[in-house]
């Protein structure tokens, strides 16, 4: 189903993408686009349309096609998205629209459409009464009703917390609003917090807590983690989810500090907040200590999702550190932040060490060539990482040259992603040997590269020896007569079942002297399915 257009949310996207001269590349195109919730087909061929004539788009340019688009003039896709994105199963890559943007914007203070930033004017606060009114809103995600009875050992259960008794202190600092809403909630509206609680409480569910878009802010998010220091009704709790909320590093920090002692969580989903933004603490540690403070002490926490938080290289180096004293966590997802190469070297010097990490989502950052070799270079030090992704991150020929020197040496991986960058014909000559000889590879998506056909046959003739890897993805790599040919070679000597998914450009338009793209098909849509002939 395709995405239904905005004006407003279109013309966020590109304000937080554009350069300097207030236009956007094809690159950022294709990430603005994806970003607004369309598959990977949809993505190309407006990609194309945008830039037909080359050079870069303007914003009446972007908002135009779109609007041709959902008026259904330009088209629409009836093929799968392939959901590069939410690879952990819980965040398709329809919902990025909906949550905090990941990439640096104009936000000032508060995220527009956050509760706490429109829905509460200073100027009509007004009087008490008045103010129980405003403030409605806030009270909605507590699930509260006028007539709903509240249980006074719920309010014995708030006197224990732990709000900063110092709201002005140095190392807070927080909007009038904030600080007002503490205030409320350790006064007249503290039995609504109770009832609140209990509320919270209800939605635990099999070890669950899921508070996604819930709009929580921070002063929720201190009562959260207090509850979970000290409600025993939290005590087993093994899953927080609070994704796609308002966690500046004010919330994050206390939400951080709270688990770190927890002897039961072992999954924590902080995504699409604002950790890392650099307005939400001006002074103060922000949330990278306090999350390498949770990696060395934690002995519990398998999996940490980070993506989506405007995290910066500051962060990662305090997380990487972290995770060289760690001995539990088993995945790390730090997709589309702002981290660029010296995240990858801290990340290098990590890998090189840990001994217990599985999985690292590196995706949508801004790692380039020089930070991805670093990230492969602690690579050839680890045996123990199975899964790494690093799409879009600008890597070009050198940075495929060094995958294929890692899959010819490394016996660990089992699935790698660097889909969406600018590998090319050489890069790929070196990942097809590293796949002839490699033993533990079972997925290897390269979709989206400029492979060129000789590069695409290389990477199928690699695979007629291959025993274990199970799918290559190599959708939108422009292959043509070399690799049709291979790919029936491949088919003859396969020994055991392999799924391509590729596409072919290799049949004339009429009159144009182009190409269309032809997709292999069978059975699985998009995809050719080698099973090894029968004896």
């Amino acid at each position: 189903m395709p995405p239904r257009f905005s004006v407003e949310k279109a013309t966020e996207v590109f304000q937080n993408l554009k350069h300097s001269d207030d236009t956007l590349g094809a690159r950022d195109v294709a990430k603005a686009l994806t970003k607004l919730g369309h598959s990977d087909d949809e993505v190309s061929r407006l990609t194309s349309e945008l830039h037909q004539d080359g050079g870069v788009v303007r914003l009446e340019e972007f908002l135009a096609v779109l609007q041709r688009k959902a008026a259904g003039g330009g088209g629409q896709d009836d093929g799968d998205d392939d959901g590069e994105r939410g690879s952990d199963g819980d965040e398709p890559e329809d919902d990025l629209h909906e949550g905090p943007l990941s990439e640096e914007g104009d936000h000032e203070g508060e995220p527009a459409g956050s509760p706490t930033s429109e829905a509460i004017p200073e100027e009509d606060w007004g009087d008490e009464e008045a103010e129980v009114e405003v403030y409605e809103d806030d009270e909605e995600w507590f699930g509260v009703d006028d007539d709903l009875p509240f249980d006074e050992t719920e309010v014995e259960k708030l006197e224990h917390f732990s709000f900063p008794p110092d709201i002005e202190s140095e190392n807070t600092v927080l909007s009038e609003h904030t600080k007002d809403v503490w205030t409320r909630h350790t006064g007249k509206a503290l039995h609504l917090l109770a009832a609140g609680l209990a509320k919270v409480v209800a939605k635990l569910q099999d070890g669950i807590l899921d508070l996604t878009a819930h709009q929580l802010d921070d002063a929720q998010a201190c009562m959260l983690a207090d509850a979970l220091e000290h409600d025993s009704r939290l005590e087993h709790v093994a899953e927080v989810t609070l994704c796609r909320n308002y966690l500046s590093s004010v919330g994050g920090v206390r939400v951080i500090a709270a688990v770190t002692p927890h002897p039961s969580i072992v999954r924590l989903n902080l995504s699409g907040n604002l950790l890392g933004d650099k307005q939400s603490h001006l002074s103060g540690e922000g949330c990278g200590p306090a999350l390498g403070r949770l990696l060395r002490a934690n002995t519990t926490l398998r999996q940490l999702v980070l993506s989506r938080n405007r995290l910066s290289d500051a962060d990662v180096v305090e997380i990487a550190e972290g995770l060289c004293d760690n001995g539990s966590l088993h995945s790390l997802d730090l997709a589309e932040n702002a981290l660029t190469w010296v995240s990858g070297e801290a990340i290098r010097v990590m890998l090189s060490t840990n001994a217990d990490l599985r999985e690292l989502n590196l995706g949508w950052n801004q790692l380039s060539t020089k930070g991805t070799m670093l990230v492969l270079e602690g690579l050839r030090a680890n045996n123990v990482l199975k899964k790494i992704s690093l799409s879009w991150n600008g890597i070009t020929d050198k940075g495929g040259v060094a995958v294929g020197e890692v899959l010819l040496s490394n016996s660990s991986l089992e699935e790698v992603d660097i889909s969406h960058n600018r590998v090319g014909t050489l890069g790929s000559l070196k990942i097809a040997e590293g796949l002839q000889q490699n033993g533990t590879l079972r997925k290897l998506v390269i979709s989206h590269n400029p492979l060129s056909d000789s590069g695409v046959t290389a990477i199928i003739r690699s695979l007629r020896d291959n025993s274990t890897c199970e799918l290559v993805d190599m959708q939108g790599c422009q292959s043509g007569e070399g690799a049709a040919a291979e790919l029936e070679q491949t088919q003859q000597a396969r020994k055991t079942p392999l799924t391509l998914y590729f596409s072919f450009s290799s049949l004339p338009l009429p009159g144009f002297g182009g190409t269309v793209p032809l997709e292999r098909t069978a059975p699985i849509a998009g995809a050719a399915a080698l099973e090894p002939e029968s004896p």
